[in-house]
């Protein structure tokens, strides 16, 4: 008779222990096998299945965070990627839907458009720097002949030729 009682508390802590495996509450697993019966609390929780609740909540804080990155970047930026109207759309997506668990946009999908977004950026960036140096080099170019014009090295027209040419490159 004690060892019945026995079987049944383990059999009970197993169902608890299995239960707090599959993402779900042991203790009021174990209560449920207590009171019930180990076997059928097993074979309902066996049924049931994992909790993914957690998992599902994770990926949604996931999607929300990548969705907001998204945005804040697009929105310091915007001025930069107006052009582009593959990240405009995927911005007026993103910014007028709540992002939920039945949501079809994943978050690689929210990465790579941000990658893309950072990408572009960054081209445009690059391009704005280049044209900044060009100009750099042009008044840079103007110096060395003022320089040149003030040894006497070159002619007052000389010189008004060649910043005439040089201004025509910005």
């Amino acid at each position: 008779m004690f060892g019945g009682f026995f079987l049944w508390f383990l059999f009970a802590v197993l169902v608890g222990y299995f239960a707090s495996n599959y993402n779900r509450s042991g203790f009021l697993w174990f209560l449920l096998a207590c009171i019930l019966s180990p076997l059928i609390s097993g074979i309902i929780l066996l049924v049931l299945g994992k909790n993914d609740e957690n998992e599902i909540l994770d990926n949604i804080e996931r999607l929300k965070r990548a969705q907001q990155d998204y945005i804040e970047i697009y929105c310091s930026n915007e001025s930069t990627v107006t052009g582009n109207p593959i990240l405009k759309k995927m911005f007026n997506e993103l910014s007028s839907k709540k992002m939920t668990s039945s949501t079809k946009t994943t978050v690689d999908e929210i990465e790579k458009y941000t990658n893309m977004l950072l990408m572009e950026i960054a081209r445009v960036e690059t391009a704005k720097s280049q044209e900044t140096s060009n100009d750099a080099n042009v008044y840079d170019d103007i110096e060395k002949l003022k320089k040149l014009l003030d040894i006497n090295a070159i002619t007052e027209s000389e010189y008004n030729n060649q910043k005439e040419k040089l201004l025509s490159k910005i």
